[in-house]
């Protein structure tokens, strides 16, 4: 009677000692899926914040890009209304000297044969003269000034598409870290989103300066000598405006 009492007793500690390691073993294995899913699900932040991150780069760029293109495009226009107005002032200018020359020359021819040559040589070349002088002022004032304003225009359209490009990043880098910010933990963890924020800011704003196209010359460049449409040579290094379009 005692040992079957004793047996007894020891079967329920032993039942007791298994449910206990079931429960254990259940609580063991409730925190490794715990653990693990806490993993995936902070990995799978990290890649959402990630992509997120390059589709808007990749956006802002898309977005330059179709700026600067149609930067493009209206100076291109623009060079071919101006080579069209150069091409009109060429003939305009030309066809004035080659009427001058030829009036010149019907007023020598009715002059009588004592008419002093050197008189008559003096009027033609007077009128030469003339004529070539307003050919001149057009392509030495007139055309370098209008080229001067197209180029400042330019370079104020890139430094708008620019800073436009950087208060986009930045906004929409505060709305992203807005929400995390005011639910940071301490002061400590509020600091490293801002620093994180901060430096994001930065390295956004030197990726969008340095892809952001420099403005194509339009033209020859005032001061010298026109040509056609020649572009004039210069050092970028030497010349902040060389090459940008201005």
């Amino acid at each position: 009677m005692s040992e079957r009492r004793e047996n007894s007793v020891l079967f329920s500690l032993k039942e007791l000692r298994n449910i206990e390691a079931d429960r254990i073993k259940q609580e063991e294995d409730a925190e490794r899926e715990r653990i693990e899913a806490q993993r995936r699900a902070e990995e799978e932040e990290r890649q959402r914040i990630q992509e997120e991150e390059e589709r808007r780069i990749r956006e802002e760029q898309d977005r330059i890009a179709a700026i600067e293109a149609e930067k493009e495009r209206q100076l291109r226009e623009e060079q071919l209304r101006l080579e069209e107005a150069e091409r009109r002032a060429r003939i305009e200018a030309q066809a004035k000297l080659e009427a001058t020359r030829i009036q010149a020359e019907i007023q020598a021819k009715a002059q009588t044969k004592k008419a002093p040559v050197g008189l008559i040589l003096g009027g033609v070349g007077g009128v030469v003269a003339l004529a070539a002088g307003a050919l001149l002022y057009v392509f030495m004032v007139v055309m370098p000034a209008r080229e001067a304003e197209q180029a400042r225009r330019a370079e104020e359209a890139q430094q708008r598409a620019i800073a436009a490009a950087i208060d986009k990043v930045k906004a929409d880098l505060q709305s992203e870290y807005d929400e995390k910010i005011k639910n940071a933990k301490d002061e400590t963890e509020r600091a490293r989103l801002l620093a994180e924020k901060k430096a994001k800011e930065e390295q956004q704003e030197q990726v969008i300066r340095q892809r952001a196209p420099r403005p194509k010359s339009v033209a020859a460049g005032g001061g010298s000598k026109p040509k056609g449409g020649s572009k004039q040579n210069c050092d970028p290094d030497k010349d902040p405006l060389c090459g940008s379009g201005l």
